[in-house]
């Protein structure tokens, strides 16, 4: 395993530990994460215990994988700012979705754009994976534009597609697709 990958010159990603926990407790219950993504209800600390345990599987045993994305630095100092993950990955026709989340502190400085393209590195070397999908919500500017940055482009609307308090609203799929070779 090439760990060069997960990693540039300012951050790393890394697998999940049981001290990751809180940090992911806390991300969950941001509200500007919570209107972002697909959770219901609020999540407990015992789920997010849950989820950083599972979290740390594989992706071809779960479907999902979730990185904690790290400052460098001294390495006997944690310095969690965010985490991205995989999930519903498709081994068959290898794809993924991609999400990610930045503590609030750490947002604006290009920690998201970093992680991106070091996920999208590491998910096709590793795994093959060929085209990742962001799901964003049309009100949700910040994502759109980042992934925009990061070359993934609109490849379709799902209209009234999430509820939102007693509305539906439309679900975007942003796909970061391999560039088409030429017939010669």
């Amino acid at each position: 395993m090439d760990y060069s990958l997960l990693e540039d010159n300012t951050i790393r990603l890394r697998r999940c530990e049981p001290g990751d926990a809180l940090d992911f407790y806390r991300w969950e219950s941001t509200p500007s994460i919570a209107m972002s993504n697909t959770l219901c209800e609020p999540i407990s600390l015992f789920q997010a215990e849950q989820l950083v345990s599972l979290g740390s599987s594989s992706l071809q045993e779960n479907g999902f994988l979730y990185l904690v994305i790290e400052q460098k630095g001294d390495h006997t100092i944690r310095n969690a700012i965010g985490y991205i993950m995989l999930y519903n990955y498709d081994f068959v026709n290898a794809r993924s979705y991609i999400g990610i989340a930045i503590d609030e502190r750490y947002r604006r400085k290009g920690y998201a754009l970093r992680s991106i393209s070091l996920m999208s590195r590491y998910a096709n070397s590793v795994f093959r994976i060929e085209r990742l999908i962001a799901e964003i919500t049309p009100t949700n500017l910040t994502a759109r534009s980042l992934f925009e940055k990061a070359g993934f482009r609109l490849i379709a609307t799902l209209p009234e597609w999430i509820r939102q308090n007693d509305t539906f609203t439309d679900l975007l799929l942003y796909a970061l697709c391999p560039t088409p070779q030429s017939n010669k």
